[in-house]
């Protein structure tokens, strides 16, 4: 309607020549010169000087100065460092890092050749919003401990941080970088997410642990490392560090997710464990709740499991329930089960508690000491002390287990 009456009261005002002019400039400045709608555009640009790289979206800039950083302990990292095949070194705890000097630069890449023995070649590529950041790694047996695939300063104006923790135990975060200690630094594994915006995130690494590292002051770490690798024996490898623009930390972890797709030789369960909320802490009644939620919402995007995890037991070695637990193991597998999921049981069969009745009967069953009594293997206080079984998994070789096998 808007449409209808605005053009012929344009048409009269205008006349049709000066109209469709107008009509021309306003799709030209709509859609770009190539007919096709403008967008924002991620671009790195290559010192080719010292080899290292910048990003920014369109005019923004989001990482500066970022260099490669590799290093080790061995001689072959000393010799190199005095070479002049390096640009500037640093010791940090005896780890000598060196930034290569760069041999063959063009458009999209770099080629760095360490004491002859050592070749890389980093590649850079940058789209509408995501940049993808690679080294190769070809060595003749040459220890490698760590990677600095990008060491530079972030341009980012809040640096609230979204970060994973190492393990499982070790939950995700949300700090800010102004939050930290002057010596402080946040470190994230596999990714991590800056302000929303901007996802930084690992999708090649063979043999090493990645991490991203965040500092108060803007400073930005990609990190690889490989413990004491020797590349005689592992001969090549690649390093993929993918960058995620977007409007969102969950748009940004789909699309990650998506880069790190791989086949799968078979299905993998999926479904709820009570560890990771309620560790020790977990009693029937919870369970239940859970259960309930798994089976109405979860279940029909494909969860398939409610596990238990530690916490029922009376005492490791008696994996009867506890107080917490009054209706015991068959009531709550066939409330699970009645709710269309399957039940799993954590347990632990090789360790046993000194409060135990396995044993209290069978002390005989547990690893002795010189004296010929049983051995102590560790403490740990929600448990209580607790000892190790011997020999059991050799008494349980071959036993047929509904079907599967011990072995």
């Amino acid at each position: 309607l808007c449409v209808q009456t605005l053009l012929p009261a344009c048409e009269r005002l205008l006349g049709m020549r000066r109209l469709l002019a107008l009509l021309v400039l306003l799709s030209v400045s709509l859609l770009g010169a190539n007919g096709m709608a403008t967008h924002s555009q991620l671009r790195i640009a290559l010192n080719p000087d010292d080899g290292s790289w910048s990003l920014m979206m369109d005019d923004r800039g989001l990482l500066a100065d970022c260099r490669l950083l590799i290093g080790g302990r061995s001689d072959f990292w000393k010799q190199v460092a005095e070479s002049d095949d390096v640009l500037s070194s640093v010791v940090e705890e005896k780890l000598i890092l060196v930034q290569p000097h760069p041999r063959e630069v063009s458009a999209d890449s770099v080629r760095f050749t360490l004491g002859g023995k050592l070749n890389l070649l980093l590649r850079l590529d940058a789209d509408r919003d995501e940049a993808r950041v690679s080294l190769e790694v070809e060595a003749d047996d040459i220890d490698i401990e760590e990677v600095r695939l990008a060491s530079g300063k972030l341009g980012i104006a809040k640096g609230m941080v979204l970060a994973n923790g190492f393990h499982s135990w070790d939950p995700r975060k949300l700090r800010k970088l102004e939050d930290l200690g002057a010596d402080e630094a946040i470190e994230s594994f596999g990714c991590s997410v800056v302000d929303g915006e901007l996802l930084f995130g690992f999708t090649g690494n063979h043999v090493g642990m990645n991490k991203l590292v965040h500092y108060r002051d803007g400073r930005f770490e990609a990190v690889s490392r490989f413990g004491l690798k020797r590349f005689g024996k592992i001969p090549r490898e690649e390093l993929t560090l993918v960058i995620e623009f977007g409007s969102s930390a969950n748009e940004l972890l789909a699309r990650f997710a998506g880069s790190c797709e791989a086949p799968m030789s078979k299905p993998v369960g999926s479904g709820w464990c009570s560890w990771y909320y309620y560790y020790h802490d977990v009693s029937e009644k919870e369970v239940v709740k859970n259960a309930e939620v798994m089976a109405k919402l979860f279940k029909p995007l494909g969860a398939e499991y409610v596990q238990l995890d530690d916490g029922y037991q009376r005492a490791n070695g008696d994996w009867d329930t506890n107080d917490k637990f009054p209706h015991g193991h068959r009531w709550l597998t066939d409330r699970i089960h009645e709710l269309g999921m399957k039940a799993g049981l954590w347990i632990a069969p090789f360790i046993i508690a000194g409060k135990s009745p396995v044993f209290k009967e069978h002390p005989e069953w547990m690893i002795q000491d010189e004296a010929g009594k049983p051995k102590e293997h560790v403490s740990f206080k929600p448990w209580g002390c607790l000892l190790y079984t011997s020999d059991a998994a050799d008494e349980l070789d071959g036993v047929d287990l509904g079907g599967r096998r011990i072995i």
